[in-house]
C-alpha cells in the first residue's frame, strides 16, 4: 500500500511513527533519488519491521537520524 507513496523531492523532514509493515516502503530503499535532500530522519515504533536499509545512513545532507523501539536497531 505505502510502496505506491513517495516523498517530495524537497523533503527535508521525515518521521515515521507507528508503522506496522515488515519493510520500510520501497520509495526509502532508492534513497538517493527520493531523499536526496532529507536532513531529519526520526523512526519511533516500528514493531514489524524486519529490515532497515542501510543506505539510510549514506544520505547525501543527513544531520540526523533517530531511532526508537525499533527492534532491529
Amino acid at each position: 500500500m505505502f510502496d505506491e507513496l513517495g516523498p517530495p523531492p524537497c523533503l527535508e523532514f521525515l518521521h515515521i511513527e507507528g508503522y506496522f509493515g515488515g519493510r520500510l516502503p520501497r520509495w526509502m530503499l532508492s534513497t538517493v533519488a527520493s531523499l536526496g535532500r532529507l536532513r531529519i530522519l526520526m523512526m519511533k515504533y516500528l514493531p514489524s519491521c524486519t529490515e532497515i536499509p542501510d543506505s539510510l545512513c549514506q544520505l547525501p545532507c543527513l544531520e540526523l537520524l533517530q531511532t526508537r523501539l525499533v527492534p532491529l536497531i
